[in-house]
């Protein structure tokens, strides 16, 4: 998920480097973060609370893993 957040961000390459920049640069151009912020202020509170509680759930996944993903 982390990696795919970076990829998202546009900030793959804090992960895997130089050679990641051109899909950084692609990633930002296309601008998902942007849009995802743009789409947070339009959707009802039901949907809201959907990912709140999904990311809760990760959130908790992740502080109970015995080890960490192979990106760090």
């Amino acid at each position: 998920m982390n990696f795919t957040r970076a990829l998202a961000r546009g900030k793959l390459s804090e992960i895997l480097g130089a050679e990641a920049l051109p899909v950084d640069k692609l990633m930002r151009t296309i601008g998902i973060t942007k849009r995802v912020e743009a789409h947070l202020k339009v959707i009802d509170q039901d949907e809201l609370d959907s990912l709140i509680h999904y990311s809760a759930g990760i959130n908790e996944a992740v502080a109970q893993a015995f080890f960490l993903p192979s990106e760090f």
